[in-house]
């Protein structure tokens, strides 16, 4: 399956306005959950999308209370579970180096098989090369996607 991928921080959401995406995962801050500015922020740049917003910290300390949760990350992929071929998608946290490349990382392997993860993380690396994908939310990803461990063993 081909799925054209963007990932990006916050500050650049302007350089991707007026692109053709069919779907943006916004992953904010857990402060900002209620704050509709940065929900219009996102929206201005991909009317035409489905949006799926998150809130949670970039942190892999499990009892941070604003951590990323194992439900954070399966509604996230139950979102671009039906991804069609040739889908445009944008992936943006804040910075655009950890969190949003562990999901952009999670959602290329949820549509490819198993075994591929090495080729997945190499693919991300090639479209944001300086990247730190989060290790926590590729633990619960790894978990949604029942992948044993082979995503986080090429981080």
């Amino acid at each position: 399956m081909k799925i054209n991928l963007t990932i990006c921080g916050v500050g650049e959401l302007p350089e991707h306005m007026g692109k053709p995406w069919t779907h943006v995962v916004s992953i904010w801050e857990k402060r900002f959950a209620q704050d509709r500015d940065r929900h219009d922020i996102v929206r201005r740049v991909a009317p035409q999308a489905r949006h799926h917003f998150a809130f949670f910290e970039d942190t892999t300390d499990r009892a941070h209370p604003d951590a990323p949760r194992l439900a954070d990350i399966e509604k996230i992929l139950d979102f671009t579970s039906t991804l069609p071929t040739g889908a445009e998608v944008l992936v943006h946290c804040l910075a655009g180096i950890s969190r949003s490349p562990a999901i952009a990382y999670a959602i290329v392997c949820q549509h490819s098989k198993p075994g591929q993860e090495r080729a997945n993380l190499k693919y991300i690396r090639s479209i944001r090369p300086f990247i730190m994908p989060n290790h926590l939310i590729v633990e619960w990803a790894e978990h949604v996607l029942e992948r044993k461990g082979h995503m986080a063993r090429h981080l």
